[in-house]
């Protein structure tokens, strides 16, 4: 059996027949041959199946349930190049074998330049926060505040990715190294990190484990950090911007936040609190978890939401929540209106992160186990805790 594909109009059949040409462009064809003998021999020997139909390289069987442990299912299709996908549609089960592509070895190069760039951009970043404070009287040398506000937010960053690289390992998921994202001109001096999973994670256990780790990881170490830049923070009387042209930078508050800021300044009336670059980066890093932990698309959260609710009420929840985004953004003659970059993150998360898409599990028909929900507890938890309604305001 071949697969013919047009690389010009995505024209696509399956046939025993030969085909030199694309019956609708007249371009020529790309094949594959595939042998179905081989591969329905390898079915029948773990599942029980009425039929089957090869759609674009993916063949799909009506299984009956098997009595195989799915590691071992697992294992033995991935030796012959496959990666095994369980779905149930109403009471069929089905087997999608999706083909196992070869990739080389990531090129780790990218990440150390990557990750160079962005202690440079955060160090610049910790430089340009910490002038105004220098300016006050209020810190006495200005790199002072740029190293630590640097060596905080990539520590909590590079706890963050780890923690991911590290439930990628243990659940058998090929990821690469965290891929930092340098922003040279923003506030933080970056747009967080990121690592690329090269391979299906096993079942909705380890989508949950890979989605919650990261946050939770960088959640332990961002709070001691915080309450170290509350300590070495000022206590002020108010301030108005120190020149014409000026602007102060007043960040948000999340219940979290707010919590430790009452429990551990006495703050007097008239007076506000001068964040030190510490207390920035450790706040910056809460904002990027509650970010992260959004139910949508391939975010952190939206990994979690998945496993828990489904392919189809997870799409339908991640529509929902960008819509209630552009809401909340959407400041002209909208008496909802919160803070103009809700909108700008609902244009970001529906035009990148959720275009992305993503497979899902291979094994979706295993229950999730109550540690695995408490986990899920966790992150929602962490999530109500940092989330901040209006993260920034600048006020010239």
């Amino acid at each position: 059996m071949r697969i013919y594909k047009c690389p010009q109009c995505g024209f696509s059949q399956v046939t025993e027949d030969e085909l030199w040409e694309c019956p609708r462009c007249r371009s020529p064809l790309l094949f594959k041959g595939i042998n179905m003998e081989k591969i329905e021999r390898l079915v029948s020997t773990y599942f029980t199946y009425a039929e089957y139909k090869v759609e674009d390289s993916v063949i799909i069987f009506k299984v009956q349930p098997s009595a195989y442990d799915f590691g071992t299912i697992q294992r033995e299709f991935e030796s012959q190049g496959y990666y095994p996908f369980l779905r149930k549609k109403g009471d069929q089960d089905f087997l999608i074998l999706a083909e196992k592509v070869k990739q080389g070895s990531p090129n780790v190069m990218w990440n150390i330049v990557l990750l160079v760039a962005t202690i440079a951009s955060t160090l610049f970043a910790g430089y340009s926060l910490s002038q105004s404070m220098v300016r006050e009287g209020l810190m006495s040398n200005v790199w002072m505040g740029a190293v630590s506000f640097s060596a905080a937010i990539m520590f909590i960053l590079g706890t963050h990715e780890m923690g991911h690289k590290y439930a990628s390992s243990r659940n058998g998921v090929d990821a690469t190294w965290p891929y930092f994202i340098p922003m040279p001109f923003f506030i933080i001096g970056t747009m967080g990190a990121v690592i690329k999973s090269r391979s299906p994670m096993p079942n909705s256990d380890s989508m949950i484990q890979l989605g919650a780790s990261g946050p939770l990881c960088g959640f332990l170490v961002a709070v001691p950090l915080f309450i170290l830049g509350l300590k070495l923070s000022y206590v002020v009387p108010h301030l108005e911007p120190s020149v014409e042209g000026g602007v102060m930078i007043y960040f948000g508050q999340s219940l979290l936040t707010d919590f430790l800021a009452t429990l551990l300044l006495n703050i007097p009336e008239g007076y506000g609190v001068v964040l030190h670059p510490v207390g920035i980066a450790a706040w910056a890093a809460l904002l990027v978890t509650s970010v992260n932990l959004i139910p949508i698309g391939q975010l952190d959260g939206g990994h979690i939401a998945r496993a828990i609710l489904g392919e189809k009420v997870h799409r339908i929840v991640s529509h929902m929540l960008i819509g209630v985004m552009v809401v909340l953004g959407f400041p002209y003659y909208n008496p909802l209106f919160v803070w103009e970059g809700w909108f700008v993150w609902a244009l970001l998360l529906y035009f990148v992160i959720m275009r992305a898409g993503s497979g899902g599990a291979m094994n979706e028909l295993q229950p999730i186990s109550g540690s695995n929900k408490v986990l899920a507890l966790a992150a929602l938890t962490v999530f109500v805790l940092t989330v901040i309604p209006i993260p920034l305001q600048i006020v010239q």
